[in-house]
């Protein structure tokens, strides 16, 4: 942020925030399409931005100019705290020599690039050796990752974590608006279109139904008008939303679906959002962090990935069931108060800074 928004951004916001109240001082490195200034500020956080040039397989590549950056930056900081998977992150590790302890929080496999991974990966062996601490955001990510498993003594589990407060208030009057433009008990997708978000196959579904769908996030319009004919009328994509828009989403929302089909999906910020709004949930069994936020048959429902017809059903539950769906939701928020809270986060990672140093 300011120049990207998403979960990975989100929690690098919420990790700073909740650090610096035990006195941390961060600095962040990003891309950006954005680079001049080369440093801004950003709620009191400096952020200093390289160009990227283009983008390889998912991968951002900047210019050189992020050597200089990162150079200055590494002599400045007692840690290094990484975000994988970016490949730059490890060559920059590797080439430069820094005397800072270095962390990488390991956010997800790389699932899609199969082909290229088979070269990248003894780079990324070497890069994962070297680094001090490696911190998962679930205990399901740790077991189920064949990588993972290799690097156990210098694991942390650290779940992500996020603020109320930090999100708009909106008043009554504010949310009727929402309400006049959206309408309300609604399901709900919010999220990038990225080929792993599984959002054919909930187009798919909603066309089934008479159910209204709100798909929400960047480049959906795009991506996705090709498979709405005219008489789909239950279903309205939006471009990028602000927070204030999401958070209107959610309160008028009947339940969030996140129908992701590989384990890209590794947890899913969004689904924190959903519970602390008190909304129940429609989640896939990927073997990562979204079945422990969303606890089947508990908070929501947890389905096979890319079955059109199990979302159909679970779809149809939370039509029928309105008393049980508001249980759901209730859940779904003790569950979050319980495990998922951004000072919680914060505080897990100041007791893994100090250990370092």
């Amino acid at each position: 942020m300011p120049d990207s928004f998403g979960g990975i951004e989100s929690t690098v916001r919420e990790i700073i925030s909740q650090t610096s109240k035990f006195g941390v001082n961060s600095k962040i490195l990003v891309l950006s399409k954005n680079n001049e200034p080369e440093c801004i500020n950003f709620e009191n956080i400096e952020i200093w931005r390289a160009k990227k040039i283009t983008t390889i397989a998912s991968c951002g590549i900047p210019n050189l100019k992020i050597v200089s950056l990162y150079k200055r930056l590494s002599n400045w900081a007692e840690i290094i705290h990484f975000h994988f998977p970016w490949p730059v992150n490890d060559l920059l590790s590797i080439f430069i020599n820094s005397s800072a302890k270095k962390i990488v929080t390991y956010h997800s496999d790389i699932v899609h690039q199969k082909i290229l991974f088979k070269f990248y990966k003894p780079l990324m062996n070497v890069f994962l050796n070297q680094v001090d601490r490696i911190i998962v955001t679930s205990n399901n990510y740790l077991k189920s990752s064949a990588i993972l498993s290799n690097y156990k003594s210098k694991i942390e589990i650290v779940p992500i974590g996020i603020t109320k407060e930090d999100y708009p208030k909106i008043s009554s009057d504010s949310l009727s608006g929402y309400k006049k433009r959206f309408g309300m008990d609604f399901f709900l997708f919010i999220g990038r279109a990225r080929n792993y978000k599984g959002i054919d196959v909930l187009i798919k579904a909603a066309k089934t139904s008479t159910s209204n769908f709100i798909l929400a996030g960047k480049n959906i319009p795009n991506d996705f008008k090709h498979s709405l004919h005219n008489d789909t009328k239950n279903i309205l994509l939006l471009d990028e939303i602000s927070n204030e828009e999401k958070v209107a989403l959610l309160k008028l929302s009947k339940a969030l679906i996140l129908p992701s089909i590989l384990r890209s999906e590794a947890f899913g910020v969004v689904l924190l959002e959903a519970s602390m709004y008190a909304k129940p949930m429609i989640t896939t069994e990927l073997g990562t962090g979204t079945s422990l936020v969303n606890i089947h048959n508990k908070t929501g429902y947890v389905i096979k990935p890319n079955d059109c017809n199990e979302l159909i059903k679970a779809i149809k539950s939370i039509e029928t069931d309105n008393e049980k769906r508001l249980e759901m939701g209730k859940e779904a928020y003790k569950n979050f108060r319980k495990n998922y809270l951004g000072s919680e986060m914060g505080e897990s990672h100041k007791k893994i800074y100090s250990s370092l140093l």
